[in-house]
C-alpha cells in the first residue's frame, strides 16, 4: 500500500465530531490497519517504536505501547487494542495506535522541529489544521501562556524553550509534539503553533499528523480547564 493510499485517521472539526459523515470510514480504517498488523512481527514492531513484548505466545503475542504517557495493549496478529482505559478510546485514537505499531518505514537519525507545513501535502491542510489546532491553543493560552506550562504539567508534558512559553508532549514513544504559545501584545495578536520532528512522517501519514496535532491541542485545553 503506498503512502499516499494508506488510510488515515480523518480531520476533525473544532467540535472534535468527525467531519465524515458516516462512521463506516473509521471501521473500514481501522479493519485495514489490523490486517496490517496481522502481517507483522511484533517483536520488531515494538522495537521499532518504543514498546515491549508483555507475551510472546505461539498463537498470539501482545506489545504494550505508552499513548500519552498510558499503556495501551495491541494483541498480534488480531491487531486489538486493549488496555486498561482502552473503553475511553474513540475509533480514531485505536487507529492511531495501530498506525503507530504498524509502520515499517526507517526513522531518520538525525530530526529537526517542523510545522505542519512541512510534512507531505501539509501547506494544502494547514488552514484546516491551523483552525483545528493553532487558533484554539492561541485564544486559550495567548493572554496567559504560563498557563501553557501549568496544563502541560498535568498532562505530564516537559517545558520547552520556545516562544513565550512551550510544552513538548509525548504522544508516543517515538513522536513527541510541541506545543508554542506567543502571548498577545499591542502591537500582535497571540499566536501559537504545534510543532513536529521531522521523523513525524515515518511514523505516520498526513491525515494522522494532523489529528495528532489536534489531540495535542485538545488534551492541553481539557487540562487548563480543569485546573480553572
Amino acid at each position: 500500500m503506498s503512502e499516499t493510499d494508506k488510510p488515515g485517521v480523518f480531520f476533525l472539526d473544532e467540535s472534535g465530531r468527525p467531519e465524515l459523515p458516516q462512521q463506516t470510514n473509521y471501521d473500514d480504517a481501522e479493519r485495514l490497519a489490523q490486517e496490517t498488523i496481522a502481517r507483522l512481527d511484533p517483536q520488531v514492531q515494538a522495537r521499532r517504536c518504543g514498546g515491549k513484548v508483555i507475551k510472546a505466545g505461539k498463537t498470539y503475542s501482545i506489545v504494550s505501547v505508552d499513548f500519552f504517557q498510558t499503556p495501551v495493549d495491541v494483541k498480534f496478529p488480531e491487531g486489538k487494542v486493549t488496555g486498561p482505559q482502552v473503553s475511553e478510546l474513540p475509533i480514531w485514537e485505536r487507529i492511531l495506535i495501530l498506525h503507530y505499531l504498524g509502520g515499517d518505514a526507517v526513522a531518520p537519525a538525525h530530526t529537526e522541529w517542523i510545522g505542519f507545513q512541512q510534512v507531505p501535502s501539509g501547506g494544502f491542510y494547514f488552514d484546516a489544521f491551523k483552525r483545528r489546532a493553532h487558533d484554539p491553543l492561541a485564544k486559550i493560552f495567548g493572554r496567559e501562556p504560563e498557563k501553557l506550562i501549568e496544563a502541560g504539567a498535568a498532562i505530564g508534558a516537559e517545558k520547552a524553550d520556545f516562544g513565550d512559553a512551550a510544552v513538548i508532549v509525548r504522544v508516543f514513544p517515538k513522536v513527541p509534539v510541541a506545543a508554542v504559545v506567543h502571548e498577545a501584545c499591542d502591537e500582535f495578536p497571540a499566536d501559537a503553533k504545534v510543532l513536529f520532528e521531522s521523523s513525524i512522517d515515518s511514523y505516520f501519514c498526513t491525515e494522522d499528523v494532523a489529528v495528532v496535532g489536534g489531540l495535542v491541542a485538545g488534551r492541553l485545553i481539557k487540562a487548563y480547564r480543569d485546573l480553572k
